[in-house]
Order: C-alpha cells, then structure tokens, then sequence
C-alpha cells in the first residue's frame, strides 16, 4: 500500500476486503482497495481519491463518484453495464480497466481531467440476423485503436461476408459501403465516425437475444471532439447528404434539450439540414427519427448514428464534454414527452408494412419548416410520406411537426 500523490483528502481509509479501516469513506476520503470489493455487495462509494490495489467491481445501480482515481499494476477495476464512474479531477490506469454493456444497457466513465493509459469497452453488437427480421449495428469505437488491433481481438465475433467482415464504413461522395477484408486491414478507426458491424450469426437465432460483444481498448477521450461533415447530395448524381457519425466518449451524451440543457441536436442545429432536423437511429429493421419532439433520450457509448449535413463544404459536427451524461440505458433511450398530440400513418400491402409518416402537434410550431422539430425521410423515395403546409415542396417529411391549430382544415 502507498499513497498516490499528496492530497487534500481529510483522512484516509482501506478496505482490506471485508471492513474499512477508518470508516466508510466519504467524498473527503482517501480510500484504498486492499481486497476484493463490489459495490452491489458493498455499498456504493464516493471518494476524494479513489486507489485501486485489488479487484474492485462496479455493479450497482447508483453511480460511483471521485476526485482523482487509481488503478495500480496487477489490480482491475470493472463498470458493469448498470453502473458508471465518473471522475472529477485525474484518471491513472496502470491495472486492467473494463466496461460492459449488454443490448439493454451501457457503462459510463467520465473523466473531466486527464486519463492516462488504457481502458477496454466491452460494447454489445447486434447480430448479422437477429432473428426478428432484421441486423446489422450502427457503431464507432469509444476508444483510440487501430482497425488491424480491432480485427485481431473480435475477429472471431464478426460475421464473415465472402472475403470481407460485416464491418464497413461509408463514403457519402460515392453513396456507398466500403468493406474491411479479411485479409488485412489498415488505418484506425476515426473519432466520432460511424461505422457498420454485425457479430456473427447464431442458428438458428435466438429472436431479441442474438448479439455479442466486442472489444474496444485504447486510450479514452476527456475532451470535446468533432468530425467534419458535408452534403454531397447530388455530386456527380452520386453524392448524399447523409453522414454517419458516433458518440466519440465511453459515456451516454444528452441528445435533446430534454435530455439536458448541453446536448447534441442544439449544439449542431446549424450544422444538421433543417430539413432532417433529427438523429436517425438504427433499430434492427429500420430507422427511428429523434429529435426535438421527444421526450429525453441520450446516445450511448460508442453509438453510431446519421444526420443529414447542411453545407457542401465541410463544417465540424461538434461533440463536446459537456454533452456527457451517465444517464441512459439502451442504444437510444425515450422518456416522458411534453404535451403532444400525435398521429401515425402506416402503409400495408397485406399483412405487410411497408411505409409510416407520423404527424405531431405542440404549441409554438408553425406550418413550415421548424428545425429540430421536422423530418425528412431517410428514403426520400418512400412510399408514405407528406410535404410541408407552407413552404417547399421538394422533401418528402417522415415527421411533420406543426401547431396546435393546425390539427383542423390543414393540408399537407
């Protein structure tokens, strides 16, 4: 046992893995892990310094808290999928540091300091076929990894196609995927990209429970990062607007202003086409619409995701560290909407589905365009879909947000 570095910790305690030393440490404690300790079992901590010298596990609910933590050679330190840390001052790894997720839930580390070594984000990856008439995942690496150290510890997880993984990025200049082989690989993955991935198929598979996880290590990100976007719609007759992005950090980030008063969609209103004010999320099957209509829902770790750019020059999509949030669970998370009167129109050939527009209605909208509110489709061929009441024509909307008054006599 040594003490880290000196500190404005008024006193110190160590558990020695079944009793503190001094008490149950406070936020004005300097606490030691000398024994294996878990806080579902043995309570939560919060801690002015926080050192790791055993095996100490995450797995509660409520959320643990420090100044400055340590994690010394030989010792682990685990955040189960229900549990997060977050670390107001420095964060020093020389130990073995993992978080887990599951297709429900994701682990949070916040580190407002300075993270130093490694941590492994343990991140669920929705199957090839995942028995539900969907797959595939949308991601992005939550850590700093080579693409070649990525394939050579999940490899085995992801699903082959021909002499390609399912594993690729996309290139909005060409409208089109471009696979990982096999064979080799090259490059790193890049901050705040989306990617797509699918793990490997189960047969047959187990409907809502296909996935896996794979392995993401490398050094975290402490600070706001961004990564440029453009709208090549129409370059060439190839181009979209479409970019694919990921949430950059080990953490949720709020994603609208419910979900906090510094998040995604606000920080980027001006980057994002007003015309698909939104974030368009993969579900399995399809693409879910979030925006300022929604009730609270923050963007998990790791989490890839499309908007649609504005400018046909390339401007930065911002994800600052304010963003940050240990509250969520899932890949996108809805919680209680403001007052809003909704209706949904579904198109069925049969028994079928084969399109939906969705039409809402909350005071202060107008019948035009009001950015972060309306959406346009994702296919802009789709076979349900309306127009705006006042304004152009020449999107197809997917959501059509409009004020109270309008939900009588408006045309759309």
């Amino acid at each position: 046992i040594y003490f880290w570095k000196s500190s404005a910790c008024s006193s110190t305690t160590i558990w020695d893995g079944a009793t503190w030393s001094n008490g149950v440490p406070d936020a004005n404690a300097y606490a030691i892990i000398n024994g294996a300790y878990s806080t579902g079992t043995d309570g939560d901590l919060a801690t002015c310094v926080l050192q790791v010298d055993a095996s100490l596990t995450l797995d509660s609910t409520t959320g643990v808290t420090a100044g400055d933590v340590l994690v010394t050679a030989g010792n682990t330190l685990t955040i189960d999928e229900t549990s997060s840390l977050t670390v107001s001052g420095d964060f020093t790894n020389t130990g073995t540091v993992s978080l887990n997720s599951t297709a429900d839930d994701y682990s949070s580390l916040i580190v407002t300091g300075t993270a130093t070594g490694d941590i492994t984000y343990n991140r669920f990856v929705n199957s090839y076929n995942d028995g539900l008439g969907g797959g595939w995942d949308l991601v992005g690496s939550p850590t700093v990894m080579t693409i070649k150290d990525f394939i050579t510890a999940n490899g085995a997880n992801i699903e082959v196609l021909g002499s390609d993984y399912a594993f690729s990025q996309y290139d909005n200049a060409i409208g089109d995927w471009i696979r990982y082989e096999t064979g080799s690989q090259t490059g790193s993955f890049t901050t705040g990209q989306g990617y797509s991935m699918a793990t490997v198929e189960v047969s047959p598979p187990p409907p809502g429970a296909a996935g896996a996880t794979v392995a993401f290590t490398g050094a975290m990100q402490t600070t706001s990062q961004s990564i440029n976007v453009i709208n090549n719609n129409g370059l060439n007759g190839v181009g979209r607007r479409w970019n694919l992005v990921s949430n950059p950090f080990p953490s949720y980030i709020n994603g609208n202003t419910a979900a906090g008063a510094t998040n995604f969609i606000d920080t980027n209103l001006a980057v994002i086409d007003g015309n698909y004010g939104a974030v368009y999320g993969w579900n399995g099957s399809s693409y879910t619409i979030y925006n300022l209509l929604d009730g609270a829902f923050s963007i998990a770790p790791g989490q890839g995701f499309w908007i649609a750019a504005a400018s046909e020059s390339e401007v930065a999509l911002n994800f600052t560290a304010a963003m940050r949030t240990t509250t969520g669970s899932g890949d996108f998370v809805t919680g209680p909407q403001p007052l809003t009167y909704y209706v949904g129109l579904k198109l069925y050939n049969g028994e079928i589905e084969k399109a939906t527009t969705d039409f809402y209605f909350r005071g202060g909208l107008s019948l035009g365009l009001d950015s972060g509110y309306d959406a346009g489709a994702f296919n802009q061929s789709t076979k349900l879909s309306t127009r705006l009441p006042q304004g152009s024509n020449q999107t197809a909307f997917a959501r059509n947000a409009m004020g109270m008054d309008a939900m009588q006599n408006t045309r759309v």
